[in-house]
């Protein structure tokens, strides 16, 4: 990574659709610079687990929808397409967990 920019704070909150309780997430989003000639190698065993950050997959923008996304992703979806009221926190009550 060369660097970033761009720091943003959005929330959601989310209800899976089997479930009584709402979480409310809240989350941190910037723009990166990535260097692909210099590539960096991270570790894709951290200390409580599987690391989540472990490499980067790039598929199309207009393949993005609520069933292959987490809010988080769909939230910065908005963003892009600056639909109203993306700055206002969203909310996901009848979310359905992929496996």
């Amino acid at each position: 990574m060369i660097g970033y920019d761009n720091n943003r704070i959005y929330d959601a909150f989310v209800k899976p659709y089997d479930d009584v309780k709402t979480v409310h997430h809240i989350f941190a989003v910037y723009d990166i610079e990535l260097d692909f000639e210099n590539p960096t190698t991270i570790p894709s065993q951290v200390i409580d687990g599987d690391n989540d950050a472990d490499g980067i997959a790039f598929i199309a923008f207009d393949t993005i929808n609520d069933s292959n996304a987490s809010p988080l992703v769909l939230k910065i979806v908005d963003e892009l397409h600056e639909k109203e009221g993306y700055l206002d926190r969203s909310d996901f009550l009848d979310w359905h967990i992929k496996a």
